[in-house]
């Protein structure tokens, strides 16, 4: 079995763990899967994260098949642990495998939340065959939330950097609709590579959020 393929099994259980684990003590557990049929390739991808008091475990996985070929294959997987400091703000160390190989990383997170909108910005150092500065930015919306059936928007955009130079970056949109916790509509992907490569891919996608709260 190759190492992404060992990560994805390891990343499931991880989540099954969370789950039962979050059963057993009470605390909040959100789990979101999510499947993409696009152009391209079909793209899974999945969050899971476990709150306990100030700390968070979160688990990240984006796996992405090409439909022609194996060499543009696409995995991105990120297991984390969160300590929470005052006004929003989060310290998250983190250790994952992306395109390509291991990477460790140490950001600094804040988050905004209302009624309808999330957002999310983080900064800080990733190391994967030296050091380089990543950021994201993550930005969740909905129309008003009187009514069934919602308006839904979602952008991810990550980046690493190194002397100006884009190392891998990820960007993804979605724009559908929502009701309750099932989500559906158009998605587009956009991946880059140190070596100035791109690849798209555009189709449906379907996402369901399970939410667990304190008992």
């Amino acid at each position: 079995m190759k190492n992404w393929q060992r990560n994805c099994v390891g990343g499931g259980l991880i989540g099954i763990c969370l789950l039962f684990f979050s059963e057993a003590s009470g605390q909040k557990l959100l789990v979101s899967p999510e499947l993409l049929g696009g152009h391209r390739s079909l793209a899974q991808q999945h969050f899971a994260s476990y709150t306990f008091g100030i700390w968070e475990a979160q688990h990240f996985s984006l796996i992405d098949f090409e439909y022609q070929s194996q060499q543009n294959n696409i995995f991105f997987i990120r297991n984390a642990v969160l300590y929470r400091l005052p006004k929003n703000v989060y310290l998250q160390a983190g250790i994952g495998l992306k395109n390509p190989g291991s990477f460790y990383s140490l950001l600094a997170q804040y988050r905004y939340q209302a009624k309808s909108t999330r957002i999310s910005v983080s900064s800080g150092v990733t190391w994967q065959e030296g050091s380089s500065w990543e950021n994201s930015l993550s930005v969740e919306h909905y129309s008003s939330a009187s009514r069934k059936w919602r308006a839904y928007m979602r952008m991810l955009l990550i980046s690493n950097t190194r002397e100006k130079e884009v190392l891998r970056g990820i960007a993804q949109f979605r724009l559908g609709i929502a009701r309750q916790e099932h989500h559906g509509g158009l998605a587009l992907n956009i991946d880059r590579f140190s070596e100035g490569k791109q690849l798209y891919n555009i189709g449906i996608f379907y996402k369901i959020n399970l939410i667990k709260h304190e008992n």
